[in-house]
């Protein structure tokens, strides 16, 4: 039997949260979103320094925390709906990542294949997110 997504949240809040309450975080949210995790691998910075011309070594991970955490739609029922919706959209992910190391939009590669993408990127996809900020979230627009 599949839990819904309500009952895993309640059941987190009510036990899995305890010890984050403990320490005084007790704002602890449940956001109505997936958490889309992607790290580039040494295939993308091979790609990035064929298509630009110039080296671009990986960082090492075990010194340099890299990659990068996205919000999207939080309402899959199955994780394999949201990689679904990650292969719909991949060449808009690829563009943000290849944006945050280069920033020649003539060297944009198009059309990236979902084959590509799955070889130029670790990927995951998280459906419990929870917002332990007490403060309400300030998008990058809003800041002064």
């Amino acid at each position: 039997m599949r839990v819904s997504r309500e009952t895993r949240c309640k059941a987190a809040l009510l036990f899995g949260c305890r010890g984050i309450a403990e320490k005084n975080l007790s704002a602890v949210k449940p956001v109505n979103r997936f958490a889309l995790i992607i790290t580039p691998k040494p295939a993308f910075f091979a790609m990035l320094t064929r298509v630009t011309g110039e080296p671009n070594e990986p960082p090492d991970p075990t010194e340099d925390e890299y990659g990068n955490v996205y919000l999207i739609p939080g309402d899959f029922v199955y994780q394999q709906e949201a990689f679904e919706w990650l292969e719909e959209y991949r060449q808009d992910f690829f563009e943000q990542e290849f944006w945050g190391w280069y920033e020649d939009e003539e060297k944009m590669p198009q059309n990236i294949s979902w084959s590509d993408f799955q070889d130029y990127f670790l990927f995951s996809v998280k459906s419990m997110v929870y917002d332990t900020a007490p403060d309400d979230a300030v998008y990058d627009e809003e800041r002064e």
